[in-house]
């Protein structure tokens, strides 16, 4: 994994990485101490201004999109409708009913959350909404 400084590219020890590190497939941050990526077989790393630290998600599935409002508001999307939830404390799946791939997340303050793919799902105050088939869309954040 590269970092860069703002003049050049540099590599970030990778002691706490998983071995081997699966293919990484989004990143997302609240700020630079708050920094989320995911990736294949449930991977999901964290970097809190110092450190990466490897986070349990609970699931072997691979992760594909992470987007949120805040460090205690982080939502993943991931292969066969995988949904999951972080509270700041720890991640939680979630029900959506769907069984693809979502291909985005768009998400705002005020418990309001979409999630894109073959479906366009709408969750709102712990509710979830079909709001119709999607067939192309680009990500959106």
């Amino acid at each position: 994994m590269l970092h860069y400084n703002g003049s050049r590219w540099q590599e970030i020890p990778g002691n706490s990485f998983p071995t081997p590190l699966p293919t990484l497939r989004d990143v997302w941050g609240n700020g630079s101490n708050d920094v989320f990526v995911v990736g294949d077989s449930g991977t999901v790393l964290h970097f809190d201004g110092s450190n990466w630290q490897s986070m349990h998600s609970g699931t072997s599935m691979s992760l594909r999109f992470v987007g949120g409002t805040g460090p205690k508001d982080v939502y993943v999307t991931g292969d066969f409708g995988t949904l999951l939830h972080h509270d700041g404390y720890g991640w939680s799946p979630m029900r959506s009913g769907m069984a693809g791939i979502f291909s985005g997340i768009w998400h705002v303050p005020s418990s309001n959350a979409m999630f894109f793919g073959g479906y366009d799902i709408q969750l709102t105050d712990s509710r979830w909404s079909s709001r119709g088939v999607i067939y192309r869309m680009s990500r959106v954040r």
